[in-house]
């Protein structure tokens, strides 16, 4: 299933992670929308989330804020996140920090340059996560 705000995208796949792609300039109400109907939608959800930024331009202030109060309400494992600019890496990293901090549990993330290398990431977490029950 892909739900949409304007240019921002997710697509939910029974047993695989929630995976949004960013792009452009990425406005509040879009953040707020596609939440919304991703927590709609969120029942056996694993807890692993990929975030393609690669086409991101630019992530406004009261945007990164919205990010923060919609990401401590979900019960996050992981999060792979592509991109290899630096403007933008810097406030996700931000970000990130604040949630472990913030959330139930410490979710781990990571940055990769392509969504290939960040899904068999996130594919080995959830292999690690079955080998261990």
């Amino acid at each position: 299933m892909r739900l949409h705000s304007r240019d921002q995208t997710c697509a939910l796949s029974p047993g695989g992670p929630l995976t949004f792609t960013w792009s452009g300039i990425i406005d509040p109400s879009d953040v707020t929308a596609l939440f919304r109907d991703v927590r709609r939608h969120l029942d056996g959800w694993d807890g692993r989330l990929l975030w393609d930024m690669t086409s991101t331009q630019l992530i406004p202030g009261d945007t990164r804020r919205l990010f923060l109060d919609e990401l401590v309400k979900l019960p996050l494992a992981a999060t792979a996140i592509v991109t290899s600019e630096f403007f933008v890496r810097v406030p996700v990293t931000m970000l990130f920090e604040v949630v472990a901090t913030e959330a139930a549990r410490s979710p781990s993330y990571r940055f990769f340059d392509s969504v290939a290398d960040a899904s068999a990431w996130l594919a080995s977490l959830e292999q690690q996560a079955e080998s261990a029950q």
